[in-house]
């Protein structure tokens, strides 16, 4: 459901690259908010943006991800300089991000 969503952007040329993509999932199951929770920090690595936010709406049983419960709007974060990302923590334009400046370090 979200990749659908990144690639429609991208070919309405809304967004250049999944990086310019911050995702917010308002979800309706318990389980799959939880199982989501435990993984909060590898969301943005699996679905390729730089950032997830995670929200819950009015519960519900089963593990389904609906398009209702996806938002994708276009990062208005500055972009790491050498990987891409948009993940909230760069300074300013062409500088890098807190994950990248450890790497140069």
């Amino acid at each position: 459901v979200v990749t659908k969503q990144i690639e429609a952007w991208r070919a309405e040329k809304t967004i250049g690259h999944p990086y310019d993509a911050e995702v917010q999932l308002s979800v309706h199951s318990k389980k799959l908010l939880r199982l989501l929770n435990k993984h909060v920090d590898f969301l943005p690595a699996l679905f390729i943006v730089s950032k997830v936010t995670l929200g819950n709406a009015a519960p519900q049983a089963g593990l389904a991800l609906t398009p209702e419960e996806l938002r994708v709007q276009p990062s208005t974060d500055h972009k790491c300089a050498r990987c891409w990302r948009r993940p909230g923590d760069v300074a300013d334009e062409g500088g890098v991000c807190s994950r990248c400046a450890e790497a140069l370090a």
